[in-house]
């Protein structure tokens, strides 16, 4: 019999007894990390069990880990940085039913905090990057109980009281690794999604998302993509990528695909051969991907690309937009401008292609000023595309690694130093950093309502514009924070307090809050 490797993905929503809020929002996304490592110490001889903690009551999770643990004679976590107090909750669950099982952490979080990963009691090893090989050659070693861990790369572990750290892991060749099997996910659970649009309403979908590249070459100063490790663009071959759209569409009944890459269009010219067989092949769906908006040119996202890949079923194009101010984008080495950012979406729109574009705030440096050229510029998008979908900036969080976190530290930012500590953060407007824990920002509460305001005014603005129904909590607060852009006005922002604690009130997602959020939606 083969030896059994149990691989939990926690909850984003630790206190929550039911399930992740994100799955309560109709999201449910593939956890890629944690599929691509199960499949590939499948391919390597395991066994191998996921449970994806997003999915199920929390005591229902405990219940199954305790019934089964002894199957298992390893048990690993992937774990981004909102999911380490479950993760910790989980490890030392574990660690009191068997404290001599073996618990290996990875993921973003350990990827960016390795050694503070290891420190912690109850964790007994560490792999940090790309995981889909050291990872094997770690359970093998345990399996075998043979001490050969310096050969290990990208691993962190404990010896004798003493820390070690290898070296990291050279970028992967993806096109030698085993394809992500979705059969080891409880796939019927993630397929059907609400798709909320512009306005709030819900489009339902049959949906999966697929991985055709890692990696990606640009330089924004704030991205994790920006560490070696994750630097790479590394595209699955194309043939390969065409047959498992085939298999995915046909096996499960799908009528909509994401794809989830961080730089989808790296190879235009692959896209088109993708976009091709999906119109040959006659499939009954749409897709959605990221792009950049400075590849919206003559030579490439041209006006017969963008009429090739609507006609193959192309439904939104998803950007990082960042900022309304070029100052601020060339500070960041974003390298577009907001002249490309209105012609990406002008394009878009012209091609019946949705835009969905994000935008981000709290840079060092950042003046009043130029968060509200963010926001006029969201404004005028949204008077370009009424139905594109334009978020209120987010926090920034600065990523060890990435360019801009040095500067940051010599600004006073000051990160939690310990697990513990990121575990005891909650969470704000869905990022780990609140205006507090940035302290070049000359006045946090003015940023919390700034960001507050303009997404109650992105609401009521599309609704507007496309003629759809308000309802009244949105027209009133609609009109608010639309007196407050126009006049400057900030004081008094007790209806923004308000917004926020509704919001954490329904983290809890019982039956009651569910519905009160399709009112206010």
């Amino acid at each position: 019999m083969r030896k059994k490797v149990l691989l939990l993905y926690p909850s984003t929503s630790p206190d929550n007894p039911n399930g992740d809020t994100e799955f309560m929002e109709g999201i449910n996304s593939i956890p890629f990390g944690i599929l691509s490592i199960a499949s590939q110490i499948g391919r390597e001889g395991f066994d191998v069990k996921i449970i994806d903690c997003r999915l199920y009551p929390k005591k229902t999770i405990m219940n199954e880990i305790e019934k089964n643990l002894d199957n298992y004679f390893c048990v690993g976590l992937s774990c981004t940085t909102p999911q380490v107090s479950h993760g910790l909750m989980l490890t030392d669950f574990i660690k009191r039913l068997k404290p001599k099982m073996p618990i290996v952490w990875g993921g973003i979080h350990t990827t960016l905090f390795p050694k503070q990963t290891i420190v912690h009691k109850n964790i007994d090893y560490v792999i940090y990057g790309e995981g889909d090989l050291s990872f094997p050659k770690l359970l093998k070693n345990i399996l075998e109980n043979k001490p050969q861990l310096k050969e290990i790369g990208g691993l962190a572990y404990k010896r004798n009281g003493k820390i070690f750290v290898n070296k990291p892991v050279k970028p992967c060749d993806i096109n030698e690794l085993a394809p992500p099997d979705y059969d080891m996910m409880d796939i019927d659970k993630y397929i059907d999604r609400d798709y909320v649009t512009h306005s709030g309403g819900i489009r339902k979908i049959r949906a999966l998302d697929i991985n055709t590249s890692r990696g990606c070459p640009y330089l924004c100063t704030f991205c994790i993509n920006c560490i070696p490790s994750l630097k790479k663009w590394r595209p699955v071959e194309t043939k390969e990528t065409l047959r498992r759209i085939d298999y995915l569409i046909k096996n499960y009944n799908l009528n909509h695909l994401h794809f989830s890459d961080d730089f989808f269009f790296g190879d235009t010219k692959r896209v088109k051969k993708i976009a091709e067989h999906l119109t040959k092949k006659k499939y009954n769906i749409t897709w959605e991907a990221q792009i950049r908006a400075n590849l919206f040119k003559e030579n490439l996202v041209n006006d017969s690309f963008l009429k090739l890949i609507k006609k193959s079923g192309c439904y939104c194009l998803a950007m990082g937009f960042e900022s309304g101010s070029n100052r601020i984008l060339n500070k960041i080495k974003k390298y577009i401008t907001t002249e490309q950012i209105i012609n990406s979406v002008m394009q878009c729109k012209k091609h019946g292609i949705l835009t969905k574009g994000y935008f981000m705030c709290g840079f060092p440096t950042e003046t009043k000023e130029e968060l509200m050229q963010t926001a006029n510029l969201i404004l005028k998008l949204k008077k370009i595309q009424p139905e594109g979908i334009f978020y209120s900036p987010s926090l920034l969080r600065p990523y060890p690694g990435a360019e801009l976190y040095q500067e940051c530290v010599e600004r006073g930012f000051d990160e939690p130093k310990k697990l513990e500590d990121w575990a005891a953060k909650k969470v704000q407007i869905g990022s780990m950093t609140t205006p507090e824990d940035l302290p070049w920002l000359e006045d946090p509460k003015f940023v919390i309502n700034f960001q507050v305001y303009l997404h109650i005014l992105i609401v009521y603005i599309s609704h507007r514009l496309t003629n759809k129904k308000l309802n009244i909590i949105w027209a009133i607060t609609g009109r608010m924070a639309q007196f407050r852009f126009r006049h400057n006005f900030w004081s008094f922002s007790i209806d923004a307090k308000i917004l926020l604690f509704m919001r954490v009130f329904l983290q809890k997602g019982n039956i009651i809050t569910r519905f009160i959020k399709r009112i206010i939606r």
